[in-house]
């Protein structure tokens, strides 16, 4: 004979629970209860479980749209085997992205976008190593792009944009090799953009629009040749629009309208056949449309 130890799901329902509800009268998790009693915890909403002779640990913890009006509790750190966390959209947390969140080293998914968190992004989420996608979009987020997340080497999605950073895009952004995506849009990025993102082979998606970056557009991004969209409109960019974006040849949308780039349209960008959206309107650029435009038949 065996005894369960559901202490995860006591920590549930009598900490997590409540910080997440805010201490309101409404019981939003109505299921959420007398974990001390069974193992039961496992088969309440937005919980999943594994499980061993001897105890049930959470691996996700997914309650998105349940209009949560709370805090994020520090005592997630007590979810040691925790691998998914998504409390993305129609929520209303607040206050700080608890560096606990660094204790769950086996997190891999982190969504916890469209919400009202303040402060900085906690260094300790470096300690995630596992964490292929990164969600913290749409809150109100400020300080520095840490540095130390180019120390999560398997991360394959990233999305910060619609906060209120105070930094540049960070060069350490070359570790990430696994990299397909790369949401900075509308986030107050300051700077240029590093040459080390061609080191990103992977890359599907770039979007940086509505931020203050200058400087010229690295001609490295031609080296990302898996890339689908790029996104840099609504920026400070100057200098030409490099000819080397012709070897893109997987690009579907193109946008760097409203920024002060200069020079002729490269004919080049008649080479990029899956082209189905062009914006370089509002530009300083000069001569005239290239006729090798004509190429692109879903343009």
């Amino acid at each position: 004979m065996f005894v369960l130890l559901p202490q995860e799901g006591e920590i549930l329902d009598l900490q997590i629970k409540e910080s997440l509800q805010g201490g309101g009268d409404t019981d939003l998790l109505p299921d959420w209860s007398n974990a001390s009693a069974s193992s039961d915890f496992c088969k309440w909403q937005g919980v999943k479980c594994t499980s061993t002779l001897t105890s049930h640990n959470v691996i996700s913890l997914a309650l998105p749209t349940r209009n949560l009006p709370g805090r994020f509790s520090p005592m997630i750190r007590k979810l040691s085997r925790l691998e998914e966390l998504d409390l993305i959209f129609g929520n209303r947390l607040y206050e700080h992205v608890p560096p606990e969140l660094g204790n769950c080293t086996h997190l891999q998914q982190r969504y916890v976008s469209n919400n009202f968190f303040s402060g900085v992004i906690p260094s300790t989420l470096v300690n995630c190593s596992l964490l292929t996608v990164l969600y913290l979009s749409a809150n109100n987020l400020s300080g520095d792009v840490p540095a130390s997340l180019g120390k999560l080497l398997n991360l394959q999605f990233v999305r910060l944009g619609y906060n209120r950073f105070t930094s540049s895009l960070p060069p350490e952004i070359n570790n990430y090799t696994k990299l397909t995506f790369i949401g900075f849009a509308s986030c107050n990025l300051k700077g240029t953009i590093p040459i080390e993102i061609g080191k990103l082979q992977m890359l599907e998606e770039l979007c940086l629009h509505e931020n203050q970056l200058n400087g010229f557009i690295p001609s490295s991004v031609a080296n990302c040749t898996s890339l689908q969209l790029f996104s840099v409109c609504e920026n400070n960019l100057e200098g030409p629009i490099p000819r080397e974006f012709g070897l893109l040849g997987s690009v579907q949308m193109f946008t760097v309208s409203k920024n002060n780039t200069q020079g002729p349209i490269p004919r080049e960008l008649g080479l990029l056949r899956r082209l189905e959206s062009l914006w370089l309107n509002d530009n300083l650029l000069s001569g005239h449309l290239p006729s090798q435009l004509g190429n692109i038949s879903m343009l």
